[in-house]
């Protein structure tokens, strides 16, 4: 299948994948540095791939909150959101319950 660098998408594409890869690049930079261990470095960062950004959502019953996790940001900017498209709102998590006002005799 050709690709036309005219078709939609193509332009934003070829400039997001760049990026994306420099920012995985730091980000991967930035956790070996931290750790100071390749191994574990590569391990949590396979873990939060493949497990984390898997069941978070399930675990805390908010699916919603798959938007706001990096695959799901880095998938819409590959896969041509727009600019003008709407975050998904917030996950809001237990609402705190309000304690009784003591009674003062």
């Amino acid at each position: 299948m050709p690709l036309d660098r005219n078709q939609p998408g193509v332009p934003g594409a070829v400039a997001a994948v760049p990026l994306l890869a420099a920012l995985c690049g730091v980000l991967g930079a930035g956790l070996g540095l931290l750790l100071r261990n390749t191994a574990a470095a590569l391990g949590l960062a396979l873990m939060w791939a493949f497990v984390v950004e898997g069941t978070r959502p399930v675990l805390i019953r908010e699916p919603g909150m798959v938007g706001w996790l990096p695959e799901a940001t880095a998938n819409a900017v590959l896969h041509g959101a727009s600019a003008t498209a709407r975050l998904p709102d917030p996950p809001t998590g237990p609402t705190r319950r309000e304690k009784p006002a003591r009674c003062r005799y």
